[in-house]
C-alpha cells in the first residue's frame, strides 16, 4: 500500500532522523512502520498550505498513484518559498523558533551569499509589518482548501483524508467538504489541551509534532482504524472525540 502525507509539522514523519526510539516518532511514522506502508511524501514543519499543494503537484507529475493521501490544513498566514534556504527561515518564523540559530546554520552552508539569510528574515518582517493583508490571505487560503478538497473527484483512485490544524480551518473545511474523509477535529486544539501542553499553538514547544507521546500513539490508532475501514467513512465527516486522548480534564 502506498501512502503520502502533504502538510506541515503535524504530518512530518521526521524521516531525516534514522535511529530514534518509538517514543520520539510522530503518529504518522508509527502508522507507516506498523502497517509496513510505502511512504512517498512527508509534511514539513512550519510550511504554508501551498507547500502541501506544491508537494502534491510534484508527486502527480510522476504519473504515479497513491492508495491514501493525508492533507493537513495549516495556518493561513504562512509564507511559502520553493527555495530551501528561504523556506527554512519562513518555517522558523511560523513556528516561533529561534530564527537567529537557523540563520547561523544556513550561514555555514556552501554557496550561500554573505548576509543572505538575515536579508530574508528582514524581508519577511517588512512584509508582515507593511504589506500583509489578512483579507487577501484568508481569501487565498479558502481557494487553496477548495482545490485540495476537490482532489477526490479528480483522483478517484486515491483515498483522501483531510485533517484541519486550526479551528478556523476546521470550520472552513466543514463548510466546503463533499468527498473523501474529513476529520472534524483540529490539531491545535489537541496540542493546547493535552497533558503537559506548554502553551497555545503555534509555539516552539519542544514536542515532536507538537503532540505528546501518548497522543501520538492514540492518533496512530485512530488513523489505523480509518484506513482499515475507509469504505465506511468515505465521503463523510469523521468526528474525533477529544476525551479519548490524553487531555487535561
Amino acid at each position: 500500500m502506498k501512502i503520502g502525507f502533504f502538510g506541515d509539522s503535524y504530518l512530518d514523519l521526521f524521516l531525516q532522523h534514522d535511529n530514534i526510539s518509538r517514543d520520539d516518532k510522530p503518529w504518522s511514522r508509527r502508522l507507516v512502520e506498523d502497517l509496513d506502508l510505502d511512504c512517498v511524501s512527508s509534511g514539513l514543519g512550519g510550511t504554508s498550505q501551498y507547500y502541501a499543494i506544491h508537494t502534491w503537484k510534484k508527486f502527480i507529475e510522476k504519473k504515479e498513484t497513491l492508495d491514501f493521501a493525508f492533507f493537513s490544513f495549516t495556518w493561513h498566514d504562512r509564507l511559502y518559498s520553493s527555495y530551501e534556504l528561504n523556506q527554512a527561515i519562513f518555517s522558523s518564523i511560523a513556528e516561533k523558533r529561534d530564527v537567529a540559530k537557523v540563520i547561523e546554520k544556513i550561514d555555514r552552508w556552501d554557496g550561500v551569499p554573505k548576509n543572505y539569510p538575515s536579508g530574508v528574515k528582514l524581508a519577511a518582517e517588512l512584509y508582515y509589518n507593511y504589506l500583509y493583508s489578512e483579507d487577501l490571505s484568508m481569501f487565498n487560503y479558502q481557494l487553496q482548501l477548495e482545490y485540495i478538497l476537490n482532489l477526490p473527484k479528480k483522483y478517484p483512485e486515491t483515498n483522501f483524508i483531510f485533517i484541519p490544524n486550526t479551528e478556523y480551518s476546521r470550520q472552513l473545511a466543514t463548510s466546503l467538504f463533499s468527498n473523501g474523509c474529513l476529520i472534524n477535529f483540529a490539531f491545535e486544539t489537541l496540542s493546547n489541551i493535552e497533558v503537559g501542553s506548554p502553551g497555545v499553538m503555534p509555539i516552539d514547544c519542544n514536542r515532536v509534532g507538537h503532540i505528546n507521546k501518548s497522543n501520538h500513539e492514540l492518533l496512530k490508532e485512530e488513523f489505523h482504524h480509518i484506513i482499515t475501514n475507509y469504505e465506511t467513512y468515505k465521503d463523510s465527516i469523521y468526528n474525533f472525540d477529544y476525551n479519548k486522548f490524553d487531555i487535561c480534564k
